[in-house]
């Protein structure tokens, strides 16, 4: 009785510049068939996890819902993203926040609500005194309103100028701060 075993052959190309890593592989595996088969494994591992790493970000962590005033009527919308920058300003008896977020698709949304500024009620009696601020239109909010930017720039051309530097850093800055504490 004869036994045939038949093994597979594949060709590999290696440039000069390579050789000397493909040597190295060869000498710490035992062969060269064996550094590449690991080599292979671990590509296939690393490129897999990468994939259920993108799976993973599709998760409600970075879905966004803001309610959006179209007209008389608020919608629910959502995207998917991360807020990256929120800021205040006090315009009169006006609270106006500024919340910006990179998307999904490296853009930039805007997201501006305009309401009272209730903080100034308690520590202001004059308040109480203006009739306009007995206006029922007064107390509510006056904006929701999203705004998508493709750059940067045009993101900050929107913005008032002394919120430009803070949405800036921002942006551009490290948005995860490790401390080595």
């Amino acid at each position: 009785m004869c036994k045939y075993t038949y093994m597979p052959n594949k060709t590999i190309y290696v440039s000069a510049t390579d050789l000397p890593i493909f040597e190295q592989a060869a000498a710490m595996a035992g062969g060269l068939s064996p550094a590449i088969a690991a080599a292979l494994r671990m590509y296939v591992s690393n490129r897999s996890a990468g994939r259920a790493d993108m799976e993973r970000q599709r998760t409600d962590d970075d879905l966004i819902e803001l309610d959006v005033a179209e007209g008389p009527a608020r919608v629910r919308t959502r995207f998917r993203g991360e807020r990256i920058a929120k800021l205040s300003q006090t315009l009169g008896l006006r609270r106006i926040t500024f919340e910006v977020y990179r998307t999904a698709k490296s853009q930039f949304a805007l997201y501006i609500v305009d309401r009272p500024d209730w903080s100034r009620w308690s520590q202001d009696s004059s308040m109480w005194e203006d009739p306009q601020t007995w206006e029922p239109s007064f107390t509510q909010v006056q904006d929701r309103s999203l705004q998508v930017f493709e750059t940067m720039d045009e993101l900050l051309a929107a913005l008032p100028g002394d919120l430009v530097n803070a949405a800036r850093f921002a942006i551009e800055g490290p948005s995860v701060r490790v401390l080595d504490i």
